[in-house]
């Protein structure tokens, strides 16, 4: 209520206490005029019909002045004139006021919907979006007064969800950093290649929301964050598909190359692993099973990649062992005797690790056992002098004994016989048939044998031919000669390895000398150089079979005639 609206009530009320005993006064009408004009104001009428509302608040204090001068004709005249004009401001402005307040209404449930209410806050939104169709029915039905009110009840509602709406923005940032998250994922299968359009569209309308999240388009923002998500869902599922499609491809090509390696044979389970691994990686791709099956295929590739090292390994231990043997070897006392054979050794190392350097991993192993077995030669053989006193301790075999063999020899060919094993012993037994006879055996071959104890499969023996007269006496008279205590064939079977040779044409017939030749001249290939290593054993094999036939014969024959 205005001040001079208060100001004419204080007067009203005064005057009629003062003329209560005059004639009547009227209230009623003035009353009346009072309540229009309250009505009027209530609809804002001084906005939307200030010149009415005017004129009927200068109409009532006009009907008080008229009291005043005991006019009360006139004083009634205009209460009821004062009465008129602000039920006509009243009535032109209500239509007005429920017209805006629509519009405030709807506003408001815009700017809800722009939070995006519908979702955040739903029930509000639907209460207030409700509640404003029926204000909107009641403007049409021309009831203003209701249509204002339930245009204010409709606005507070989508106020009050547009504000649940903004305390829950946090879910579209939360919503942004989820997709975010999926895209870094594609991105590790190369996604931006392979889902290049789908990457694009998820990108750019991350953008958006980002955007729409600092200004509170809250709408936009969670619609644009949905875009973004189905792309960026459809780019991962496509990466990871192909991804997984060409792990199969490449485990598939590297188990091949493992199964065809030098490896497959050293490394079996782990090859029968990597196929397994791949076939499962195909299992879990026709189901969909993208990841799994790209875990699996890198687990084949993994095992593949074992058995292509396996041979590398193996050298690379091979190699590691023959360093040490060679290091025994050259600080052993056998290395001043087996000069030859102890340079052989290393040049055998120093091929093998050349040969590794090449990835030529079987030969490299081959090389580096050679290398070992002359380094146990020269491990095993005696030193010079010891071999000197060793033989001066030798008994002798019997009176003029040197007498009873002539200048010629046999030649044998020593056996491997796991279960009867050539020595020295059996040796002399076999062609005297006197057992005792070996040392004489041994001093003819002393080149070749350093220790008495050991002589190696196919080595060729020169065995002493006996005279035809004396024989029987140096049999009776011959006293015992103690056997070599190992003077048996080591257990491994070996290429004829002599310790020193005799001509040239014998030096280039042995492995070492064959394998040397091969590092001199690396055009050859180390499989072939084995090839050569071995036609060159069975060729010095099949020489001394025949002369060990021959001699055998001859042997027969010197025996018959001893018997007669």
């Amino acid at each position: 209520m205005t001040k001079y609206m208060q100001k004419l009530l204080i007067v009203l009320t005064a005057s009629i206490f003062i003329i209560s005993c005059g004639e009547k006064i009227p209230v009623k009408e003035m009353t009346l005029a009072k309540m229009e004009i309250s009505n009027a104001i209530s609809v804002m009428a001084k906005k939307y019909a200030p010149q009415e509302i005017d004129e009927a608040e200068k109409k009532l204090i006009e009907s008080h002045d008229f009291i005043k001068q005991d006019a009360l004709d006139k004083s009634k005249d205009s209460a009821v004139a004062s009465q008129k004009k602000a039920k006509e401001a009243y009535e032109k402005s209500i239509p007005l006021l429920a017209k805006d307040t629509l519009d405030i209404a709807e506003q408001s449930l815009d700017q809800a919907e722009a939070l995006y209410a519908e979702v955040l806050a739903e029930s509000e939104y639907k209460q207030a979006e409700e509640t404003f169709t029926k204000a909107g029915e009641l403007y049409e039905q021309k009831s203003y007064y209701q249509c204002y009110e339930k245009s204010v009840e409709a606005d507070q509602m989508a106020k009050e969800a547009r504000n649940v709406s903004i305390g829950k923005k946090e879910i579209l940032n939360k919503s942004i950093a989820e997709v975010k998250a999926v895209l870094a994922e594609a991105e590790k299968y190369n996604a931006s290649t392979i889902a290049k359009e789908n990457m694009d569209i998820a990108n750019e309308n991350l953008i958006i929301a980002e955007e729409s999240y600092r200004t509170l388009e809250l709408k936009k923002g969670f619609m644009a964050v949905e875009t973004a998500g189905i792309n960026a869902d459809e780019a991962y599922l496509t990466a990871l598909k192909e991804t997984a499609s060409g792990k199969i491809e490449s485990a598939e090509k590297l188990y091949s190359e493992a199964e065809q390696s030098e490896g497959a044979e050293a490394a079996k389970d782990e090859l029968n692993a990597s196929k397994e691994a791949l076939t499962q990686s195909k299992s879990l791709f026709e189901d969909a099973k993208y990841k799994e099956s790209i875990s699996s295929s890198e687990e084949s590739e993994r095992l593949s990649d074992y058995v292509l090292g396996s041979m590398s390994r193996s050298a690379k231990e091979k190699i590691a062992s023959a360093e040490g043997m060679y290091v025994q070897a050259k600080n052993s006392a056998g290395a001043a005797i087996a000069v030859n054979k102890l340079n052989e050794a290393g040049a055998a190392l120093d091929l093998s690790k050349s040969l590794y350097k090449e990835s030529r991993y079987k030969a490299s192993i081959s090389t580096a056992e050679e290398s070992e077995r002359l380094s146990r030669i020269v491990i095993d053989t005696k030193a010079k002098d010891d071999k000197a006193a060793d033989v001066e301790k030798i008994p002798a075999a019997g009176k003029g004994s040197a007498d009873i063999f002539s200048d010629e020899y046999f030649t044998y060919k020593v056996r491997y016989i796991p279960e009867r094993r050539d020595c020295l012993w059996r040796i002399a037994e076999k062609y005297y048939s006197n057992p005792f006879y070996w040392p004489y055996i041994y001093k003819a071959n002393k080149d070749k044998i350093y220790n008495p104890d050991l002589i190696w499969p196919d080595m060729l023996l020169k065995v002493p031919k006996l005279q035809k007269s004396g024989v029987q006496e140096e049999k009776k008279q011959a006293s015992p000669v103690a056997a070599p205590v190992g003077g048996k064939v080591e257990e491994k079977s070996a290429p004829v390895q002599e310790e020193s040779r005799e001509t040239e044409a014998e030096e280039d017939n042995g492995p070492a000398a064959v394998i040397e030749r091969v590092k001199e001249e690396s055009a050859i290939d180390q499989d072939e150089a084995e090839e050569a290593v071995s036609e060159s054993d069975d060729s010095e094999t099949e020489t001394a079979e025949d002369e060990a036939d021959e001699e055998a014969a001859a042997s027969e024959e010197t025996n018959s005639e001893e018997n007669d």
